[in-house]
């Protein structure tokens, strides 16, 4: 099953993890992206053997709304540690539009070193924790859907698309040096949209930790839509969890791609090729 909650802002994602673990007396849970404990917003969650579709849904693009202040930096580039002032004397204006064109013309960024990333081993955030000193190798990024709803001197609030490993808390000094200063932390953080490849999945379709219940999951059909779909027989089910290939009875509408099997529930992520199933995963 997946549900998409609306995680607030002050517990971390896997917070939301533990609590929805008691709501649904399952263990085997999981999410598509991490959201900081000050961040809030979408967190679609997997559990039992949905969790092994987890990966068909990552690498999403996702909108965000977030504030950044230029009057000062903190280690943690948010207000998860001491904010400390800045020289502002260079501080310049520039216009929305010249501010949109160069967050769209991003492609690259180093992600924090306050961050859930493996470094040799170790999480970047504990090795920061620790003062050692590590490096973080450049990604690629874009960003796209730009929108400035507010804009005042020294704070910005900020609407915008980036691709899946994009960091919003290492746009901010990003943003400061397009104004002139050397510093920039966020102030408030909400991720509002998942672009998956299925369709967009909206805040205003999330539910509370508070209040989600079973009938709050999200079918398969909403979330694979561009994934085939078919039936299967117990004996099939059977030959796939020993790891063996079938033969469906009516071929896909595709010629070949990715297909989800069913035997009353969810069986089996396979790959196709008119009527032959191979097991990408297999779900016990």
């Amino acid at each position: 099953m997946f549900f998409l909650i609306n995680k607030p802002k002050g517990i971390s994602s896997f917070d939301v993890i533990r609590s929805l673990r008691k709501k649904l007396n399952t263990k085997k849970m999981g999410h598509t992206g991490t959201l900081d404990p000050l961040a809030s917003g979408l967190l679609l969650i997997a559990t039992d053997t949905s969790t092994k579709l987890i990966r068909a849904l990552e690498g999403c693009d996702k909108t965000y709304i977030f504030t950044v202040r230029l009057d000062g930096t903190s280690e943690t580039l948010d207000l998860g540690s001491t904010v400390l002032s800045i020289d502002t004397s260079n501080y310049k204006h520039i216009s929305q539009g010249t501010l949109i064109k160069k967050l769209e013309s991003l492609t690259e960024q180093v992600p924090p070193k306050h961050s859930a990333l493996h470094i040799n081993g170790a999480r970047a955030y504990e090795l920061a924790r620790k003062g050692k000193d590590f490096d973080i190798p450049t990604r690629k990024i874009h960003v796209k859907d730009v929108k400035i709803l507010d804009q005042k001197e020294f704070e910005i609030t900020i609407q915008l698309r980036i691709s899946s490993g994009g960091y919003i808390r290492s746009l901010a000094p990003e943003i400061g040096t397009f104004f002139g200063v050397n510093g920039g932390y966020i102030t408030q953080l909400q991720r509002t949209i998942l672009h998956l490849p299925s369709g967009d999945l909206q805040l205003s379709e999330s539910t509370s930790i508070e209040n989600m219940s079973k009938k709050d999951s999200i079918s398969y059909n909403t979330l694979f839509s561009h994934f085939e779909h078919a039936h299967i027989s117990p004996e099939q089910k059977q030959m796939l969890l020993e790891g063996k290939d079938i033969t469906l009875e009516t071929e896909p509408k595709k010629q070949r791609g990715n297909i989800l099997l069913f035997c009353d529930a969810f069986v089996s992520w396979c790959t196709f090729e008119g009527k032959h199933c191979t097991i990408k995963r297999n779900y016990v």
